[in-house]
């Protein structure tokens, strides 16, 4: 007969017979929740000398009787034997250290980290097992060896270079199986590069060589900025090519701050011409560009802004002209009051 028998599992029983045999017999299984229930026991094959019966999930101790012809087997105490499973997951994840991101233990299997960040996983079980075995469901990724020292907790450290889903399964040390195979999801995340964005100016602008304007942008990066500037590159009147690219390469820094170790970084000032020397017809191309903390030195670069430069004379007219559009402006609601209470003083 069966000698392990799984709690809230359907289970058969099997008995080997001698003798002359019946075709059928039965075997009663009595639980204080139940009372006496009668399973039929069926010889299979006809010919054969073994019956079996198939018997209803028990979950508390129990007395099974074995009923063959007038041969009786029995009572004897059958005790339901707990499937094991995961009582408990936890991940501590220890983030690269130019993060600075403090440890922190996630109670549960499935988990986010930095790329590069150290994984370490603990299981304990329901019980004590015979094997406990995570697998990866994840092409071409390898899982390390499970390490325990009382068959009941399961470490392992995973070094978080990439996403990965795995599977718990599990055995006691009579054989039994976990019910269901445990199912988890690992996302690796790796670090972004800042994002610059440049509020003023909007688009193209006209200066004179000894002027200035606003100047301002922000940068957001996921973990860390480390280093701030602003670049640029002229391209002199006296050029004699239609269409000239950006050298880059040799960008000249109107200015740059270091060591910011923070998400976010924000400047409002003024892009100073007086800084520079410039001439008339010279065309200043600029950009921000920012680097954060990690290691693989993360920089980006905004889109180009450019500056043209024109005569202190043309500038001055330009700003006039701004001056008296602004002022139109304001005139045309002062009108628009002076003709209201007009309209006041003739209904009074």
């Amino acid at each position: 007969m069966d000698k392990v028998i799984p709690a809230g599992d359907p289970f058969v029983i099997t008995v080997n017979a001698e003798g002359e045999l019946p075709e059928i017999g039965s075997v009663s299984i009595y639980t204080k929740e139940t009372g006496s229930v009668e399973f039929e026991l069926i010889k299979y094959p006809a010919q054969s000398c073994v019956y079996t019966a198939d018997i209803a999930p028990i979950n508390e101790q129990a007395e099974r009787a074995v009923y063959l012809g007038d041969d009786t087997v029995g009572p004897n105490e059958v005790t339901p034997t707990p499937r094991p499973f995961l009582k408990e997951i936890s991940v501590t994840i220890t983030s690269p250290t130019y993060t600075k991101i403090e440890p922190k233990t996630e109670a549960n299997g499935n988990v986010r980290a930095i790329k590069g960040a150290r994984l370490l996983f603990t299981m304990i079980s329901s019980k004590p097992l015979s094997s406990l075995k995570v697998s990866s469901k994840t092409k071409d990724f390898t899982i390390p060896e499970v390490n325990t020292s009382d068959n009941v907790t399961w470490t392992m450290e995973v070094d978080a270079q990439q996403s990965f889903s795995y599977q718990v399964d599990m055995a006691d040390e009579n054989g039994l199986a976990a019910a269901s195979t445990a199912n988890y999801q690992v996302s690796v995340m790796r670090d972004r590069p800042p994002v610059i964005r440049i509020s003023k100016p909007v688009g193209g602008s006209e200066l004179a060589a000894v002027s200035q304007m606003p100047l301002r942008f922000k940068v957001n990066d996921d973990i860390g900025i480390d280093s701030v500037s602003v670049k640029y590159s002229i391209i002199s009147a006296s050029s004699t090519e239609e269409f000239q690219d950006i050298d880059y390469a040799n960008a000249k820094t109107l200015f740059e701050e270091h060591g910011i170790d923070n998400k976010t970084y924000e400047f409002d000032g003024l892009w100073d011409n007086n800084k520079i020397s410039l001439k008339t017809g010279d065309t200043i191309n600029f950009w921000i560009e920012a680097s954060d903390r990690s290691p693989e030195g993360h920089r980006q670069q905004s889109s180009d802004r450019q500056i043209m430069i024109i005569s202190a004379q043309e500038y001055r007219n330009k700003l006039l002209e701004q001056l008296s559009n602004n002022v139109e402006k304001v005139d045309d609601p002062i009108v628009d009051l002076k003709d209201s209470a007009r309209r006041l003083d003739k209904d009074d």
